[in-house]
């Protein structure tokens, strides 16, 4: 499972690229996709909405980490997660 949730992040993380690498042929600049386009546009979870829930130091921390990380990057670093996950699963056993 943690192996098929890691394809499933880097197969993301391709899509997201591949999505830019069509806008920058389209348009001839490469677009900013980050983590907070995606949290607005896809999940509709707004960053006040952070800051109700938070304390003012952790949603200050969010915003920041959402806004200044590209999609991708954040696709390949869950990816990379999960499959150290599953071999550390594998390693230890269940």
């Amino acid at each position: 499972m943690l192996l098929l949730l890691c394809y499933f992040a880097w197969g993301c993380c391709l899509a997201a690229l591949a999505y830019q690498g069509f806008l920058y042929l389209i348009q001839g600049s490469w677009p900013s996709l980050t983590v907070a386009d995606a949290a607005v546009n896809i999940m509709g979870l707004d960053l006040l909405d952070a800051i109700r829930h938070l304390s003012f130091e952790w949603a200050a921390k969010l915003a920041y980490v959402c806004m200044t990380t590209d999609l991708s990057l954040a696709f390949w670093w869950t990816g990379v997660f999960f499959c150290l996950a599953a071999a550390v699963s594998k390693l230890f056993g269940r």
